[in-house]
């Protein structure tokens, strides 16, 4: 009799274990660089089940997860279905990977399909679907571009006017720019740090705002393509560069850190953002090769 109850109870178990079904899906297999899509997660299982959930992972490789909608229920005889929505976004082109996630019933584990996104440029991609919520903190390339272009135009008409309007009969003094592209940079991030610390810009403000500029830097001054690549890709390119004088990793370090700040799921910290900014100045003031050229402008006493 006991023999019969031991099989009894095995088949039973069986039984339950069969009917456990666990699968995870994408609402799309292609998005832009700040674009959010649904990643849902469902299992079936029996009601008597022991369930683990699987963890929420932050961070995954060129995105994120940002949010999440809670676990749905819903009960059909002996039969349960739980299902949940996460939210995933990517700050970078390429491909978001979620790596296969783990549901664990009775002990036992169940690993769903990972997830392959494509990742595609904001600036050059099509229109692959409608999205209700994009990230607002992504920035034009042309606009930082062009502020740029405003302050080194406006340095050169004040050059250009103190040297062919001058009055001939004004006592003269001599005026020396040792300004390049890398000191005007290095006043925008402070500026931002300045901004973060008086609390008049949020963090992910500053430090979206600052990403952008580091990305046109490293394209004006380096030549460097950052629509490719990564940030270790970018620190392999600049150590080649003879133009360059910082360490390797400085770079992708200081790239991976925003990231993480950013991305993480928590609310940003304002210290957080001021390290990240003042190791940037510091990166700024040490990395460059370049003899400033020294250029004397007579200008009016």
């Amino acid at each position: 009799m006991k023999r019969l109850l031991v099989i009894f109870g095995l088949l039973t178990s069986t039984i339950a274990w069969a009917q456990t079904d666990f699968e995870v899906s994408s609402s799309a297999d292609r998005m832009m660089i700040g674009d959010q899509i649904e990643i849902q997660l469902k299992a079936v299982v029996h009601v008597n089940d022991e369930v683990s959930w699987p963890a929420f992972p932050g961070l995954v490789q060129f995105g994120a997860f940002i949010d999440r909608k809670g676990i749905d229920t819903v009960v059909d005889g002996d039969e349960l279905t739980l299902t949940e929505t996460w939210i995933l976004t990517s700050f970078d082109s390429g491909y978001a990977v979620v790596a296969p996630l783990e549901l664990i019933v009775n002990g036992v584990s169940r690993a769903a399909e990972p997830q392959l996104i494509q990742v595609d440029l904001a600036e050059n991609g099509p229109e692959y679907k409608d999205i209700e919520n994009p990230l607002s903190t992504q920035l034009n390339y042309w606009l930082i571009w062009s502020a740029l272009m405003v302050i080194i135009s406006i340095a050169i008409g004040v050059i250009v006017y103190s040297y062919f309007l001058k009055s001939p009969e004004a006592p003269k003094a001599k005026m020396s720019d040792y300004r390049n592209i890398t000191d005007f940079v290095l006043i925008l991030v402070k500026d931002e740090l300045a901004a973060l610390q008086n609390q008049s810009k949020s963090v992910d403000e500053v430090l979206s705002t600052t990403t952008q500029l580091l990305h046109e830097y490293l394209f004006s001054n380096f030549m460097i393509q950052t629509a490719v690549g990564s940030p270790e890709t970018w620190d392999e390119q600049l150590m080649q560069s003879e133009a360059y004088n910082g360490e390797q990793g400085e770079l992708s370090g200081i790239l991976n850190d925003i990231s993480r700040v950013r991305f993480s799921g928590d609310l940003p910290k304002t210290e957080d953002g001021v390290e990240i900014l003042s190791r940037i100045t510091t990166w700024l003031s040490t990395i460059s090769k370049v003899q400033h050229k020294k250029e004397e402008h007579e200008v009016v006493g």
